[in-house]
């Protein structure tokens, strides 16, 4: 597999130059628009399969006579999307089996996806106990916090920020410039006894407690045994911060540690920077996580919108996931 990264001083010149380059199949594994310097894009290239043709054989070779299977699906399928997507048989084939028939696919395809997902939005206006953000590293759960809290602003609730992640260099530091551009609160905390006195602290006002963390590794039992803890000490709202693009398998092992961790729901991010859902689908697919939310860009206000099956199928069909194009074309504001 070939990987790359793309520099270019805005994220969608970046996006330009790897589309350019690479073509329609690379996968974007990770993006970064940090303050200062330029915007980073780094994806990878399947390898190609071998030389000679690899097409079916035509009908009059076929053994039973049946007539040979194409080699694509045909466009505007739902089998032609999946392959798109890099939506795996099995799912494919359980969104098939909720299609309906006869019917277009813009029509046919929130259909298949309300019966074989499950979707629960954050509530942002009435949820009681705090969010605690997890997620891989490079994720995106920092600025998806700062989006949860911008979004909660907009239907008129209250909101705060904290992190426990003082891990990594300048961690607590981004979160409290996206505290200090949306005029909200936002406290660190170093150790699960701190973040429980903090959320105490805050238990007689009306506001949506949003808790950013550390990137962790399911696999490791320092990162299993931090998550756990936070989540205890202040009986936390467990979600899941996925970004889009990563390999299907990847995604869905990677989801199934989290969920084994007491996650709740998944928010997909990135998928402004990406072509394919594929991995956002397998994770939510091989867990049963509800899906909750999406982030449509890299900026901080309007950039998060509540997920439901017509959303999420306007996602899959729309072969340009600009931000612009998605927020500019009637995407649903995030639920109170």
């Amino acid at each position: 597999m070939q990987i790359r990264t793309f520099a270019a001083p805005t994220l969608t010149e970046a996006l330009g130059r790897l589309r350019a380059e690479l073509g329609p199949d690379a996968y974007v594994l990770a993006t970064d628009q940090p303050e200062r310097g330029p915007a980073r894009v780094v994806a990878a290239l399947p390898e190609l399969p071998p030389s000679g043709d690899t097409s079916p054989p035509p009908a009059e070779l076929q053994r039973n006579g049946a007539p040979a299977t194409p080699a694509t699906p045909a466009p505007g399928s739902l089998a032609a999307l999946c392959r798109r997507h890099g939506i795996g048989t099995a799912l494919a084939d359980q969104l098939a089996r909720a299609e309906l028939p006869g019917r277009a696919l813009e029509i046919t395809l929130p259909a298949a996806l309300g019966a074989v997902f499950e979707f629960a939005p954050v509530q942002l206006q009435r949820a009681q106990r705090p969010l605690l953000l997890v997620g891989p590293p490079g994720g995106g759960k920092t600025v998806t916090a700062a989006k949860v809290a911008a979004a909660a602003r907009v239907v008129g609730r209250n909101a705060h920020l904290m992190t426990t992640d003082t891990w990594r260099a300048a961690g607590a530091e981004q979160l409290q410039r996206y505290a200090a551009s949306l005029r909200v609160g936002c406290d660190v905390a170093t150790t699960d006894a701190p973040l429980r006195d903090l959320v105490a602290g805050r238990a007689l006002r009306d506001e949506l407690l949003i808790v950013d963390t550390p990137g962790l590794v399911p696999s490791d039992a320092e990162d299993r045994g931090a998550a756990i803890e936070w989540a205890r000490a202040i009986d936390a709202q467990v979600v899941l911060v996925m970004p889009a693009g990563l390999d299907p398998e990847e995604s869905a092992e990677m989801a199934t540690g989290f969920a084994a961790l007491g996650a709740e729901r998944l928010i997909a991010t990135r998928v402004d920077a990406t072509r394919r859902l594929g991995g956002v689908l397998a994770a939510a697919h091989a867990t049963g996580l509800p899906l909750a939310g999406i982030g449509l860009s890299p900026r901080v206000l309007a950039g998060y919108a509540s997920l439901d099956p017509d959303l999420l199928a306007r996602c899959l069909l729309s072969d340009d996931r600009r931000a612009a194009t998605l927020l500019d074309d009637g995407f649903p504001a995030p639920v109170p």
